[in-house]
């Protein structure tokens, strides 16, 4: 997360925020059941105009260092990434 977050920082979002993101594990607060083995998810830190919460048109306008972002839609493409 160090080395993500640490490359991330340098480059300028207009139109939302982004501080940052975190991990967080299932059940990664039970020492007897959990093994690294639950999955987990990286998730945004940030607030109200947090680029993960606005509303899509907003998102429209979000530019990363000046240039135009495109959002990219993962659960169509699952079956292609699993393949």
């Amino acid at each position: 997360m160090k080395e993500i977050n640490e490359f991330l920082k340098d480059f300028k979002l207009t139109g939302a925020s982004h501080r940052g993101y975190r991990r967080i594990f299932n059940l990664g607060d039970d020492p007897e059941t959990y093994g690294w083995n639950k999955g987990g998810r990286l998730y945004g830190s940030g607030g109200e105009d947090n680029y993960l919460t606005i509303k899509k048109a907003k998102r429209q306008k979000i530019l990363i260092d000046g240039e135009e972002t495109v959002e990219v839609d993962i659960r169509a493409s699952f079956m292609n990434i699993f393949h």
